[in-house]
């Protein structure tokens, strides 16, 4: 078995005018690292992911909204998001790059409704300047 998968943010960060970059970074076990580049006025539409999602903003601001609310997000924040919760991204004005950690859910604890879920999003903001 794999231990161990190495990869690099900077090699997939690529921005297009037309359209949001996603690109993977690493996959291991149930694990998924990605990167999301969005380009000024560029938005993410409203999905759900199949597992516990962390996003670390890493470059501009992006406004984060999970289950409707809205979070703007600094480079250095963090936003955690439960299993299937729908959240979106929107770059206002300057781009961003927001790295993901995808957690799947092992088959064994994927009986838990997107509801019940959403119980639990957690949401870890700078404190106020």
């Amino acid at each position: 078995m794999t231990t161990s998968v190495a990869g690099s943010i900077r090699d997939v960060t690529r921005f297009d005018p037309d359209a949001p970059v996603v690109a993977t970074v690493a996959v291991h076990l149930t694990t998924t690292i990605f990167v999301v580049c969005l380009d000024s006025g560029q938005d993410l539409p409203t999905h759900a992911a199949p597992g516990a999602l962390t996003l670390l903003v890493i470059e501009g601001h992006v406004t984060i909204t999970v289950a409707g609310t809205e979070h703007l997000s600094h480079a250095g924040d963090v936003v955690a998001v439960s299993p299937g919760a729908p959240h979106s991204l929107f770059a206002g004005s300057g781009r961003a790059v927001v790295v993901g950690v995808l957690n799947r859910q092992p088959e064994a604890q994927r009986d838990m409704s997107p509801a019940e879920s959403l119980a639990d999003i957690e949401v870890a903001v700078r404190p106020d300047d």
